[in-house]
């Protein structure tokens, strides 16, 4: 009996621990992501995000409350695998990279990394982006502003045509847009 407590509550621990939420990593700047110096500050737990600055939350170390960190300045960070960029100020999460770089909504991803929603109907602000590089300003698309960064790349004309025929329809369609970047 005693035994059977002992394996019961061994699998439970180890099933709880396999389940543990995926670890923050902070770069300052592009070079510290490439050459893979980043700061781990823990394990994701949410956000808070005001138009000043974006807090990530990591678990309590004392206390009740989760432990918040300001990334203001911050080039970009991981989230598990995830790759999130800063720019003005908000992230946004590299979804594919080819002939330019692909960002959706990062704020929209991290409410489904917290299992808030399934991503469909959250709208903070707009939520496709691209890029030249990884390191060139972002771009949302579609817009004038799309059409006028990325006029003289031709390699991007279908990818570009393909979002201006999806915009403000779900998600599923426009991602569909993405092999056009290969």
């Amino acid at each position: 009996m005693i035994r059977t407590l002992f394996i019961c509550i061994v699998a439970l621990s180890l099933a709880t621990s396999a389940i543990a939420a995926p670890p923050i990593t902070l770069f300052q700047t592009l070079k510290d992501y490439q050459s893979g110096k980043g700061k781990v500050i823990g394990e994701f737990e949410g956000y808070e995000w005001s138009k000043e600055s974006v807090i990530l939350l990591t678990p309590p170390t004392k206390g009740k409350k989760p432990v918040p960190h300001d990334i203001t300045g911050y080039w970009g960070y991981t989230i598990g695998d995830q790759l999130y960029r800063m720019f003005e100020g908000l992230p946004h999460i590299i979804f594919k990279q080819g002939k330019g770089i692909y960002y959706e909504n990062g704020l929209a991803h991290m409410d489904i990394a917290m299992d808030k929603k399934d991503g469909g109907d959250i709208v903070y602000g707009k939520y496709c982006f691209l890029s030249k590089s990884i390191d060139s300003p972002i771009v949302y698309v579609p817009s004038k502003d799309a059409k006028k960064a990325f006029e003289t790349e031709a390699s991007l004309a279908p990818f570009l045509e393909c979002i201006d025929k999806y915009k403000w329809t779900d998600a599923k369609k426009i991602r569909a847009c993405m092999g056009k970047l290969d």
